[in-house]
């Protein structure tokens, strides 16, 4: 993720716009496997960007670890969902 944001960032000062553009782009990647994953996946990379760009103001360190978390949780839900539907 950070790759895209850091190329991004250097056309676009907008916050709103760079985690727009970000999260477009990792919702069709991830809508390559399955449509409706790109589509669900948009407003968690949205959130995730922001975080970043807010928490790398402080330390790039805190800003991964914030997204992380964030994935992790998102994982996790996911996770905890499928096991409980599945029985």
């Amino acid at each position: 993720m950070i790759p895209i944001i850091l190329i991004l960032q250097k056309f676009i000062d907008n916050i709103i716009v760079l985690s727009i553009l970000s999260a477009l782009f990792w919702g069709v990647i991830h809508s390559l496997q399955f449509t409706f994953w790109g589509i669900a996946t948009f407003p968690l990379f949205f959130f995730m960007t922001m975080a970043y760009k807010y928490w790398d103001k402080i330390s790039m360190g805190h800003a991964i670890l914030v997204v992380m978390v964030i994935h992790a949780i998102n994982n996790s839900t996911a996770m905890l969902l499928a096991a409980i539907l599945e029985s």
